[in-house]
């Protein structure tokens, strides 16, 4: 029996009902949805030994993970994330962020292009370094800044509007 003998492709939706802690400003993590497969970069190069000595199992692959955040109207818009490319023998791993409307597309690719299932040593101490950028990158975080003054009154008229009391007669 032969698993995986084809490609195949795995989605998952999901939605997160947890109201977000307001106001909304500073660094918020991204979510990365539900665990059904490892994240990019996670298991097809093994885990990470520093001073390895022995040879470790690898295999070529590629993961995607693809994340679209939709703010809804009157939350602010993250501020502009820049991504990162990665390329060596061994792997190649990108990262894109692209803002349409009020949905943010957060796409990571990994590719392992190792030639067998058995890596050589010296192949984690190569690989170190960009590991790390790619950890790094994985652990992007979305930033807002804080809500403007205009907000602020806004915020005020609203809040005044809503304590007024209804349906009082002269």
């Amino acid at each position: 029996m032969v698993l995986n003998a084809e490609p195949y492709q795995v989605k998952v939706t999901f939605a997160y009902d947890a109201p977000l802690t307001m106001p909304l400003n500073g660094q918020r993590n991204i979510p990365f949805g539900a665990p059904v497969q490892k994240r990019p970069g996670i298991g097809l190069l093994n885990v990470r030994e520093s001073g390895r000595v022995d040879p470790f199992q690898c295999f070529a692959g590629r993961q995607i993970e693809e994340i679209n955040l939709t703010f809804a109207e009157g939350l602010p818009l993250p501020v502009s994330v820049t991504g990162r490319t990665i390329e060596n023998a061994t792997f190649s791993y990108s990262s894109r962020y692209r803002l349409e409307g009020r949905t943010l597309t957060v796409r990571r690719e990994f590719e392992s292009h190792v030639n067998g299932q058995v890596c050589a040593p010296e192949i984690e101490a190569a690989i170190a370094q960009d590991i790390k950028l790619m950890q790094g990158s994985m652990s992007t975080k979305l930033t807002f800044k804080p809500p403007t003054e205009r907000t602020a009154e806004a915020k005020e008229k609203i809040g005044s509007v809503n304590s007024a009391p209804k349906g009082s007669v002269d």
